[in-house]
């Protein structure tokens, strides 16, 4: 199998999987375990140097495989979304891309979902990576974030919740203009612009 066809398979089972989640998500039902395991020797049957797609992927089988266990353990998971966004760029560069280069660390978003709501809150699940500049060292993390959002003359102002209000930055976090594929980010904490793409409508 050549490179080419081999980010064909990881970007069509990516797909499969994202679907898989949403209904996952609806249904509080997750796929069988026999399926999850499928996903995942599917992934590592196929032969490409982008080894991040491949993690990528593997983010979405376990996030497909735990969606309906987060929702079942407390109404507090939040309202079925409305929408789904999902990052592709990070000033032009597909992902992983760096989103900020700081005097110690740089961080790599490597993969980065909004979900939002009908009554104007949300969600942003984002698979983050830091590298320390002084010895290379990594750290792997993902991070789930509440936030507020208003849509407002065709865009969308997001403001993340903050434990402790006193080291928050004012808000707006997130800012851009709605487009015909999805959302694109000209304000952010990091670099713009952030291009996502809405996969569908989520619910009513």
């Amino acid at each position: 199998m050549d490179r080419l066809a081999s980010l064909a398979e990881l970007y069509a089972l990516e797909r499969e999987i994202e679907v898989a989640a949403r209904l996952t998500y609806f249904t509080n039902v997750p796929p069988p375990a026999s399926v999850t395991s499928n996903w995942v020797v599917r992934v590592y049957k196929v032969k490409t140097f982008r080894s991040w797609t491949q993690m990528r992927i593997i983010h979405l089988v376990l996030f497909a495989a735990a969606a309906g266990g987060l929702v079942a353990c407390s109404e507090a998971a939040g309202p079925k979304y409305a929408e789904m966004h999902v990052l592709r760029s990070i000033a032009g560069d597909p992902l992983p891309a760096v989103y900020r280069d700081g005097d110690f660390a740089t961080l790599h978003i490597l993969a980065d979902t909004l979900f939002l709501a009908n009554d104007g809150t949300g969600w942003e699940v984002r698979l983050s990576e830091t590298v320390d500049k002084s010895d290379g060292s990594t750290n792997r993390y993902t991070s789930v974030t509440d936030f507020d959002y208003v849509l407002a003359n065709g865009r969308i102002e997001i403001a993340y919740e903050c434990a402790d209000m006193g080291s928050c930055i004012a808000p707006p976090h997130l800012a851009g203009a709605v487009t015909i594929t999805g959302f694109a980010v000209d304000l952010s904490l990091g670099r713009v612009p952030l291009l996502f793409e809405r996969l569908d409508h989520g619910g009513p």
